[in-house]
């Protein structure tokens, strides 16, 4: 090695060092000498859509540690979500929808702190949304409809105050549909069907007041019609 080399080998080092000391977990990679001159200020994007993809998804895919975007909606993949995925701690987006996958949602995925979007919409999977989804704070769209899935509709959804758009029709939850879900200020479109015996009435007020679509069909709704959807002039299906 000439020493021309060495010197720019260091410097490169150096400079690696600098963008990731900020971040302690790819620090602490790279203090271990695992980072490998990754940068995760770099979205790192894995898009094989709209192929003709077939079998399950590899539990190797948990291995892309820096990866923010994997792309894998429609095609023809089957079998369960593998539980490898929630170790992609910088994941942003995951869009699964489009597929046959089957199975449940996995609890790891609850570990996505950083997660965005979730799209596992026009699958085949079932179960209950998992309770470590409580921990998906960054969540500005979630996509589960058209599946299988049951149980009530946890409490904590209504903690996911970046929410954007929330997806859950086409399903088969029972119970109590969670009032909070009115208080989340951010909230564009909100879609829920099927929920038998909800009992659900409206808040009498409301923070949510830029939704273009609101969907509660077939619900179980009880009570009035409150004045307040008629001032959402952004509404725009009902």
């Amino acid at each position: 090695m000439t020493r021309e080399y060495s010197n720019l080998e260091k410097e490169m080092k150096i400079q690696i060092k600098r963008k990731v000391k900020s971040d302690p977990h790819a620090y602490q990679l790279f203090e271990r000498k695992q980072y490998d001159r990754a940068n995760v200020n770099t979205m790192f994007f894995l898009d094989l859509s709209y192929n003709q993809l077939t079998g399950a998804i590899p539990e190797s895919l948990g291995k892309l540690t820096f990866a923010s975007y994997i792309r894998l909606h429609v095609n023809f993949l089957t079998g369960s979500i593998p539980a490898t995925l929630g170790a992609l701690t910088y994941l942003q987006s995951l869009r699964l929808r489009g597929n046959g996958i089957s199975g449940t949602l996995p609890e790891t995925l609850g570990n996505l702190t950083n997660l965005e979007y979730l799209f596992v919409g026009s699958n085949s999977i079932n179960g209950k949304l998992p309770e470590s989804f409580a921990n998906l704070a960054s969540l500005s769209v979630f996509d589960v409809t058209g599946n299988y899935l049951s149980g009530h509709l946890p409490d904590f959804i209504t903690n996911w105050t970046s929410i954007d758009k929330l997806l859950l029709n086409g399903n088969n939850f029972h119970g109590k549909i969670p009032a909070g879900i009115f208080n989340l200020s951010d909230l564009k479109t909100l879609a829920i069907s099927d929920v038998g015996d909800s009992h659900f009435q409206f808040p009498p007020s409301t923070n949510v007041t830029s939704l273009y679509t609101l969907i509660l069909r077939n619900c179980s709704i009880t009570g009035q019609l409150p004045s307040y959807i008629g001032n959402m002039s952004s509404l725009a299906n009902l």
